[in-house]
């Protein structure tokens, strides 16, 4: 077991920053398929296996002891038809070699069993703070209460945590969810792990509070989530020390939400190989009330991913970087390396690229096709953006309103990349780029392996 968890749990270090903002080791360069980046459980290494549905051991997550679980214990939920209606906490601390797994096992056809909020009771000897906050919680509780560590949550459909919908807390008494209440909620914890699971129909689809510290996000669907009228919950709102969100598909917000996509004030921040549609921003990368001296907290990665604004999504701009609470002094002020991305904008008036909130910030763009179907701007705000090595739209400018500093070199342009439907180069893309993977359309992450560094934008050229 330890050789798959190795495999499935390296995030890579930062490089120094350089003029070029890339990272080149074999663990960056996506030979691997995700597929193989998902972990494969077997029952026998563990001391304590739990079978939970149909013709099982146990026929509802509610009986399984989540109170007095120990590491090296594997939950494996069984799909059946019907949604499983219950709550709970994991807050126990595994190991490296003796892991919390939490796993949904899917039906013939593919489908991951359902965790719903909607009228879902809680097992009553947990005993846990913030119930109304989240549909599964990490860390956080006084029964069990040992702090979360090596925990897995994977493979499970996890939705419905939302302020329409009630559930029976651990007291036996009914409850309301919040605004804010999350899929899933990790509040506190180390080596945490989301993986291939569907986050859907909740106020959050994901929220990483502070005390938490290396966290990955991989493989999953995220979607659907957020408050009609609001801008302040997002398919995943995280802060953490460290975090790493990868092969993720992220999907529109629920309609008439105002949230954006992928919301984050972390230190230590990668977002790689994803594929991120609509929201009023792709990304919004802002400060944190807690990491402004973290050593990682500055920069931040961002390559190899598939960026879509619809032709009617909120905001204009695609990213945000540098903070949005008016202290200054807390924002990010370091470098965003954002490399390798495909962006594609639908908008028929005006799209920017990035918003930079001070001038302190730096965006290191290098090697991305940025392609608008209307007009192109490249910076709103203060700061410095690098274009280096891009495709971008003809007849781009510099921006549309406020503009810090913009240093042009070597980019082309030209009225369409040739992207197939995929948005995978045809073979008329010229080559002038670096190595990168990306996603199919399809809602299962797959990853295309690169043998070359010769190519713009998140996919390979034939």
């Amino acid at each position: 077991m330890l050789s798959v968890l190795l495999a499935c749990t390296s995030t890579p270090e930062p490089a120094p920053p350089s003029e070029t903002g890339g990272r080149d080791s074999a663990t960056d360069s996506g030979q691997q398929p995700p597929l193989d980046l998902i972990p494969s459980w077997d029952p026998a290494d563990f001391t304590t296996v739990y079978d939970v549905g149909p013709d099982q051991d146990l026929a509802e997550p509610g009986e399984v002891p989540w109170e007095s679980l120990e590491p090296g214990t594997l939950v494996r939920i069984h799909h059946r038809e019907q949604p499983y209606a219950a709550k709970w906490v994991v807050d126990i601390a595994g190991t490296e070699d003796a892991p919390i797994v939490v796993l949904g096992l899917r039906s013939s056809d593919g489908q991951r069993p359902v965790i719903s909020g909607q009228d879902a009771t809680t097992r009553q000897a947990l005993d846990y703070w913030s119930e109304t906050r989240a549909l599964v919680k990490i860390g956080g509780s006084s029964s069990p209460g040992q702090g979360a560590s090596w925990v897995w949550l994977q493979g499970l459909d996890l939705q419905s945590a939302h302020s329409s919908h009630g559930f029976t807390d651990d007291r036996g008494q009914p409850q309301t969810y919040d605004d804010n209440a999350a899929a899933v909620f990790v509040e506190s914890g180390s080596d945490l792990h989301v993986v291939d699971c569907a986050l859907s129909d909740s106020g959050n689809g994901l929220f990483v509070a502070s005390a938490s510290s290396d966290v990955q996000v991989l493989a999953n669907e995220i979607f659907g989530n957020g408050n009609v009228g609001s801008a302040y919950e997002h398919n995943s709102y995280t802060e953490s020390e460290r975090i790493t969100f990868e092969h993720n598909r992220y999907g529109a917000l629920r309609e008439g939400a105002d949230g954006s996509n992928l919301k984050d004030r972390s230190a230590g921040l990668v977002i790689r190989y994803n594929r991120i549609e609509d929201g009023n921003r792709q990304l919004d990368l802002v400060d944190s009330s807690h990491f402004a001296d973290h050593p990682e907290y500055g920069d931040a990665w961002v390559y190899g991913n598939l960026l879509i604004e619809g032709a009617d999504q909120g905001n204009s701009q695609i990213l945000h970087y540098g903070g949005d609470s008016g202290d200054e002094a807390a924002y990010r002020n370091g470098r965003l390396y954002f490399f390798h991305n495909t962006v594609h904008s639908k908008r028929t008036g005006n799209t920017t690229l990035a918003r930079l909130s001070s001038a302190d910030h730096y965006l290191s763009a290098t090697d991305n096709i940025v392609w608008a179907e209307g007009n192109l701007g490249i910076l709103e705000g203060e700061g410095t953006v690098r274009l280096d090595g891009n495709w971008l739209s003809e007849g781009w400018v510099e921006g549309f309103s406020t503009v810090g500093v913009l240093r042009d070199e070597d980019n082309t342009t030209g009225t369409d990349p040739s992207l197939d439907a995929d948005y995978r180069p045809t073979s008329a893309m010229p080559d002038s780029g670096a190595m990168v993977s990306g996603h199919t359309l399809d809602w299962e992450p797959t990853l295309q392996a690169r043998e070359t560094d010769e190519d713009q934008g998140a996919f390979e050229s034939d």
